[in-house]
């Protein structure tokens, strides 16, 4: 499978030439890109014979003009037995072009549009998530849409859409909850993404979580535009969460958090019943505030990752993150930097983690059968050349097969486990 790019500088024919003889020769084609260039009618015609071979899977139309004519119809049609198509230039976003391109869409499963969106167009657009059956991504990130509530009928109609991205697209509260409270009662909806908006009151979003149909697994909600402005208020969140039983990931990085919110992220992990990953990176936490985060981390029943770099924590709350991984074992991934001994430990535990430790720890002692496993997964860590170089004062040989590292953890360790299994063998 092989990607065609027709980029400006081309001329018609030769785009016209290239078009065809890959619609003919045996190397399928499955992506097509065509940037900043006029496409004419015979140029579209050939793109189109392209397509209906079936092969291409994905489109990215980005900056390039065609009249609005029958081949560009044509064109629009086409595009629904693509799987996945990007666009991003006024003419293939027209009123015209998407009703034609959305309404008879078969196979169209990613939809990704950047640029400005007049209210004709996003009436377009809705009206066509409202017949998709098909569709399950929709991503109108760096967009500007002028008509938040058409989108949001289109979102309120369709039932099929798992992923929804509205990365700065500055929208404010007020459309924030027009957009969420078309979404409460989503049935398939898993992942939404609001970051680098203007985000303040989380209310409606508590309410998405509490919603009784709510399959939301994923919640990103960092970087709001914090200049000058009261910070984003995630208390609603918080209540959400204590009823939420679906939610894995929530990202709040750089959102101006501080000590004010730590107890309530300490509820959140101490309390929800499905969190794997919580995203807190460029905050305003100290040492004080991480302690107590890390306390949190050490009883959370699911945590796995805890992003917490930027904040400006010292030695105080490194040294508490790294008693948290050492105690609760499925703790995977910490984003401290190697910067000093106490980061090289946390990534020496996360890394033991991976590679089996809450296994092997099982009383009264583990099965033997479990060490080919905790071996294989010990295998597939990826310590990094970072690690191994800075990594304690062991020998050579511990560094080259950590395999070797998780062994020697438990005969340090734990030594009572290898006289178990002697006993057995």
């Amino acid at each position: 499978m092989s990607t065609i790019r027709l980029f400006y500088g081309r001329d018609s024919a030769e785009m016209k030439s290239r078009l065809e003889a890959s619609a003919k020769s045996d190397n399928l084609v499955s992506t097509l890109e065509v940037r900043e260039t006029v496409l004419e009618d015979e140029v579209i015609d050939s793109i189109v014979a392209l397509i209906e071979t079936g092969n291409v899977e994905t489109v990215q139309l980005d900056d390039c003009g065609a009249y609005l004519n029958a081949s560009a119809i044509s064109m629009a049609r086409a595009l629904g037995k693509c799987k996945h198509v990007i666009l991003s230039e006024p003419t293939f976003l027209s009123k015209f072009f998407l009703e034609s391109f959305l309404t008879s869409a078969t196979k169209l499963e990613s939809l990704k549009i950047q640029d400005r969106l007049l209210a004709p167009q996003v009436e377009a657009l809705a009206k066509g998530l409202k017949g998709n059956a098909t569709l399950h991504t929709l991503d109108l990130s760096r967009s500007r849409i002028e008509n938040v509530s058409a989108l949001a009928q289109g979102l309120f109609e369709n039932k099929f859409l798992k992923c929804i991205k509205l990365r700065s697209v500055g929208l404010h509260d007020e459309e924030i909850a027009t957009v969420v409270s078309s979404l409460c009662g989503h049935p398939v909806l898993e992942f939404l993404d609001l970051s680098f908006n203007h985000l303040r009151d989380t209310a409606p979003l508590g309410r998405l979580l509490q919603s009784p149909n709510c399959r939301l697994s994923k919640l990103l909600i960092g970087y709001q535009n914090l200049w000058q402005t009261p910070k984003t208020n995630i208390s609603s969140i918080v209540e959400g969460l204590k009823e939420n039983k679906t939610l894995r990931n929530l990202g709040l990085a750089n959102n101006k958090l501080r000590d004010d919110d730590t107890d309530l992220l300490v509820t959140v992990l101490k309390e929800s019943r499905s969190l794997e990953q919580l995203d807190i990176r460029e905050n305003i936490f100290y040492d004080r505030d991480m302690v107590n985060l890390a306390e949190a981390a050490k009883v959370s029943r699911g945590l796995k990752k805890l992003l917490v770099v930027k904040n400006p924590f010292g030695s105080e709350g490194s040294l508490a993150l790294l008693e948290a991984v050492q105690e609760n074992l499925g703790i995977i991934y910490l984003d401290v930097c190697y910067s000093d001994s106490i980061h090289q430990q946390i990534h020496y535990n996360t890394a033991l983690n991976r590679g089996g430790r809450r296994l092997l720890l099982e009383r009264p002692k583990p099965p033997l059968a479990l060490w080919p496993l905790a071996m294989e997964r010990a295998n597939n860590i990826d310590w990094g050349e970072k690690f191994t170089q800075n990594w304690g004062q062991q020998e050579s040989s511990m560094l080259t097969d950590p395999r070797i590292d998780v062994l020697y953890h438990f005969l340090q360790k734990s030594p009572v486990i290898f006289e178990g299994m002697l006993c057995e063998t």
